[in-house]
């Protein structure tokens, strides 16, 4: 298959173009259906869309089982079907396949925290933090673990910092109400809950 017709979909990907995007894709896997990056090029259109990726991710991942993205998006469509098991599976790939991704070390430690799993989910969450210090959704989440460790006092630290850095953010401030309230902190607890 032709360089061209995959910078045509990446151009249709970046400007927004999502479902001529999809169209594409599907024009050329009639005549390439073992392309898996045809595949992931339809899983990601689709998915833009708010369409079902499943099949796409699934052909994508076996086409290129050395692709961590693609691993990554297929342990998010799994979270989002509450199917732990093959989310744990699919991101555990992901990472290793691709230490470096903070967002997949981030979805892991949810997984992980799903399985009741908080002490695993916890190092995937302080990965997740060595690669990118600024995600605000690992600190929240680390805080999330460290609670469900029972740290209450290092939970609320760590749900503040989120907090500060997105201090719109009403789930982050019940979590640190939540975690300070367990800490014996009920007036900073209910600062929170007022904000």
């Amino acid at each position: 298959m032709a360089d061209a017709a995959l910078q045509n979909l990446f151009t249709l990907f970046r400007t927004g173009r999502h479902a001529e995007m999809v169209s594409e894709a599907r024009n050329l896997l009639r005549h390439h259906p073992d392309e898996g990056a045809l595949w992931k090029a339809l899983s990601v259109g689709q998915q833009l869309l708010g369409e079902d990726a499943l099949d796409a991710l699934t052909r994508a991942r076996a086409l290129l089982p050395a692709d961590a993205e693609v691993a990554a998006n297929l342990g998010v469509l799994w979270m989002g079907r509450g199917d732990w098991p093959r989310a744990h599976e699919a991101l555990r790939d992901a990472v290793r396949l691709q230490p470096r991704l903070a967002g997949a070390h981030n979805n892991l430690g949810n997984v992980l925290l799903a399985l009741q799993r908080p002490g695993e989910a916890l190092l995937a969450f302080e990965a997740a933090l060595s690669i990118q210090p600024t995600l605000v959704l690992a600190h929240g989440n680390r805080g999330r673990a460290l609670l469900a460790l029972g740290q209450p006092e290092a939970a609320a630290g760590a749900l503040l910092q989120a907090v500060d850095a997105c201090p719109s953010d009403v789930t982050l401030r019940l979590h640190a109400a939540t975690a300070m309230r367990a800490a014996g902190r009920t007036a900073d607890a209910v600062l929170q809950l007022r904000a």
